[in-house]
């Protein structure tokens, strides 16, 4: 996990986890990064882990990360334990009338910052953890699935110089 920015507005402020994984090229020399946004909205990087082993077949030149968009998978998770648990009406799926206790729970755990699980501040992420990981001379991927494609494109409009291709 990788502390960024609870509030992107108050950089010193408060922190969250945000759960990055990486998955080093092959022997040789590493050219580049792909960094893999998943969809949903909800779904984790783990999703990608099969994804991961097939690129590095593909291409042993690129490390390859994923990342677990901010209140989903290892990534201060949102959730609802009442309303997500076994004996609730679907289990861990919620149903439309669990809704409105879900986001009461949320709210009293999270209060205000609720807003800043947004696209917005998920994109920053992105940027802040793709320059942490920077090697001068290194490409950048972003390969973004599904809400990741959406994700990708805030990032982009947030740091349009940062990543080789999209």
């Amino acid at each position: 996990t990788v502390e960024v920015p609870l509030r992107w507005d108050e950089p010193a402020g408060p922190t969250l986890d945000v759960f990055v994984q990486r998955l080093r090229g092959g022997e040789g020399q590493v050219r580049g990064q792909l960094w893999l946004l998943n969809g949903g909205p909800g779904g984790s990087g783990a999703d990608f882990d099969d994804w991961m082993e097939a690129f590095r077949v593909l291409d042993p030149t690129l490390d390859v990360y994923t990342v677990d968009h901010r209140g989903t998978g290892r990534s201060a998770r949102l959730s609802c334990p009442d309303q997500e648990s076994e004996a609730s009406e679907s289990g861990f799926y919620l149903t439309a009338q669990e809704t409105a206790a879900c986001y009461e729970a949320e709210r009293a755990e999270w209060g205000e910052d609720l807003a800043r699980f947004t696209t917005t501040a998920a994109a920053r992420d992105v940027g802040q953890l793709i320059a942490r990981a920077a090697v001068p001379g290194q490409d950048v991927f972003v390969y973004g699935v599904s809400y990741g494609t959406y994700w990708a494109h805030r990032y982009l409009q947030l740091f349009p110089d940062q990543a080789d291709a999209v």
